[in-house]
């Protein structure tokens, strides 16, 4: 049975400004705690190489097939860890507009596989608490955009 983790927090930008601060790869080492490294072609097909990191120090890598990009409202991937069936990843991101500059930003994952009972424990944890570091540096990184206290160099 698939589980589900889900998380949410609210950003006082707009929500294009919150989908290119999340879909410039090259700067997630400078603000994302959690995906410490994206890279890949942004397109439903692309093929993504990312790499974790949890608040424990928990690290490591993966593949992923782009499964939906949509400019200023979702992107969402798939992967595996080890072989299919075993434990199957559908990780996905939610711009959501609640004003003109405030968005609503959910991020979460399914997990399904055999695998699900024996790492629920740590998904829960872990996961949740590297889910949620990363949504607070989105805030922060996409709010001190709005307000100017960041140059915005160019963007995607």
């Amino acid at each position: 049975m698939p589980r589900a983790l889900i998380t949410e927090n609210e950003i006082h930008a707009a929500p294009s400004l919150v989908w290119r601060v999340l879909t410039d790869f090259p700067m997630f080492p400078e603000w994302n705690p959690f995906i410490r490294e994206a890279q890949g072609e942004l397109r439903v097909g692309g093929k993504l190489r990312l790499a974790f990191s949890t608040p424990s120090g928990i690290g490591m890598k993966a593949t992923a097939t782009l499964v939906q990009v949509e400019p200023d409202y979702e992107l969402r991937w798939i992967g595996s860890l080890l072989v299919p069936l075993l434990m199957d990843i559908e990780h996905f991101f939610i711009v959501e507009p609640l004003a003109p500059n405030k968005t609503r930003f959910v991020h979460g994952e399914t997990f399904g596989g055999m695998l699900v009972p024996v790492f629920i424990r740590m998904l829960q944890s872990e996961v949740m608490g590297a889910y949620r570091a990363m949504n607070q540096a989105l805030k922060q990184r996409a709010e001190t955009l709005a307000e100017g206290r960041l140059p915005e160099r160019a963007l995607p």
